[in-house]
């Protein structure tokens, strides 16, 4: 009854599409535990037909390990001999004018090192099964495992096994898209693209040979981008990691472990361990994974974000600075004020007006310290010279930098320098005023829209460094949070202090 129906006729489409990416991963899984246990235990096949020494080659399969030695059709025998008494062959051959040679052990070497793109195939493959529910997205996966799990079979060279895994991306890619195209032309003319071109090699290794090297150079391309933009079109990056989240995997623990495992077995691989070996050593750390992963994970974390939250951090620091004054200045403040002005009509209120002036003027106070409007307005010089001037009983703040930037913003430091700049410089200034029992504190440097360097200098008492590590150890942080509120601006801060000799705190920026 529902035939007609529009959303009956995608459901339909869904299914056969799920239907189709499940026979894409079945070919998958098939081409990669085919291509990792050759890649294990197969030997490769040389591809060449020839009665024996001083004869002409007849045929070498094209793309085979000979092909890819540069034998050729026409060439003449020089040597075909057994090598070391293992049953290994080596074949040379001479076109009159240089000497080719191809031999089986160099070729086992090279389909034993395949062995990992084969484990990553498998890999792909168990990916793609986890996106069943997206067909797009799991037949991506599926076919980038057919590509990098059937490398052992092609390079091994058997004539029937290398012509599958080589043209069986293109054949099931092109399948995928032009059978099932979801009503799109360009899924249709990239499935065909695909096809075409898989079944171009597979015709030039028998039929065209003359035409197979740039066909064969343009394969794995066109096959790539066909599953690049299958993978894109169907969203498969956003889906795989929606879908993984939902295990929790992958995090960035888990690509740190991937690779630090990567770069083991390679290591390992180098220094001559076996195949089976490594594979066992992926297994056992596959097993005893989940032990630790959470341990490195938090350890990454620390090394990875330690300073993206920092910064997180001292921004949401400012933003609720700024709200909350905000929100003392819109409500309390405009409140006393009405107050103030009320009472201001009576004689006899005369001194509880006064009082409510202080308190008003402290809450101003802090309203300016929460969300300094003079740095928002006028910029970093402006309000330096501002907080020169607030009175306090204290040492007295001289000013002594050259400005050479203007009002406008565009003339100015970036906003985020110049209020990381302009918290540093004020802390500094209240920690001599506090501590150093100075007569003076000095602001001096320059301050450009191009660069900053600037210094708070006093002439107090000073102090002993280690005693700030000592201060440190305890828990007070005051300089190490300085240093990183400077740092994650692009800033240097440094303190140059001593006992009797007071304390100069240097900033400096420039654009990185």
């Amino acid at each position: 009854m529902t035939e007609g129906f529009p959303y009956s006729r995608g459901a339909a489409r869904s299914v056969k599409m799920g239907l189709a990416a499940g026979l894409v991963l079945v070919l998958s899984g098939l081409i990669a535990a085919g291509g990792l246990v050759f890649a294990l235990i197969g030997l490769p096949y040389l591809g060449v037909s020839a009665p024996g020494p001083s004869s002409t080659v007849r045929e070498v399969l094209a793309g085979g390990p000979s092909w890819r030695d540069g034998i050729r059709p026409g060439q003449t025998v020089t040597a075909l001999v057994e090598e070391d008494g293992t049953g290994s062959w080596r074949i040379e051959t001479s076109d009159g004018v240089s000497v080719r040679a191809s031999p089986a052990a160099a070729h086992l070497d090279e389909l034993r090192s395949s062995v990992f793109a084969a484990a990553l195939g498998l890999a792909l493959v168990a990916m793609g099964v986890a996106l069943i529910g997206r067909p797009d997205a799991a037949a991506a996966a599926a076919l980038l495992g057919i590509l990098l799990g059937g490398t052992p079979l092609v390079l091994g060279g058997d004539p029937v096994a290398s012509s599958a895994a080589g043209a069986a991306p293109g054949i099931a890619l092109g399948a995928y898209l032009v059978v099932f195209p979801a009503g799109r032309r360009l899924r249709v003319a990239v499935g065909a693209v695909a096809l075409g071109a898989a079944l171009a090699w597979l015709a030039s290794r028998y039929l065209w040979v003359a035409l197979f090297e740039p066909i064969d150079a343009a394969r794995t391309p066109i096959f790539g981008l066909g599953i690049a933009w299958l993978s894109l079109a169907g969203g498969w990056p956003a889906q795989a990691m929606r879908a993984s989240r939902s295990a929790g995997f992958p995090t960035r623990a888990d690509v740190g472990a991937l690779s630090m495992l990567a770069v083991a077995t390679a290591v390992l691989f180098v220094a001559g361990a076996s195949p089976v070996t490594l594979v066992l050593l992926v297994a056992l750390v596959a097993l005893l994974y989940r032990r630790w992963r959470r341990a490195l994970s938090a350890a990454l974390d620390r090394i990875l974000l330690s300073e993206v939250r920092e910064r997180s951090a001292l921004v949401a620091i400012e933003e609720e600075r700024a709200r909350f004054a905000r929100d003392l200045h819109d409500s309390p403040l405009q409140q006393l004020a009405g107050v103030i002005k009320q009472l201001e009509r009576r004689r006899e209120t005369a001194g509880e007006v006064e009082r409510l002036r202080n308190v008003a003027a402290e809450l101003r106070g802090m309203v300016l310290e929460l969300r300094p409007a003079v740095l928002e307005d006028l910029g970093l010089a402006a309000s330096l010279l501002a907080l020169a001037e607030e009175p306090s009983d204290a040492a007295e703040v001289v000013t002594r930098f050259r400005n050479d930037t203007g009002y406008a913003r565009e003339q100015r430091l970036p906003p985020d320098v110049e209020l990381a700049a302009y918290r540093l410089v004020a802390e500094s200034v209240s920690n001599a005023r506090a501590h150093s029992g100075a007569a003076f504190v000095y602001i001096e440097g320059v301050v450009n829209p191009l660069y900053l360097d600037l210094a708070v200098r006093d002439d107090g008492c000073g102090f002993d460094k280690s005693a700030v590590r000592s201060a440190e150890r305890l828990g007070h942080f005051g300089l190490a949070t300085m240093q990183q509120r400077a740092h994650i601006v692009g800033a240097s801060l440094s303190v140059d202090a001593a006992p009797g000799r007071g304390t100069t705190v240097h900033l400096a920026w420039r654009p990185g």
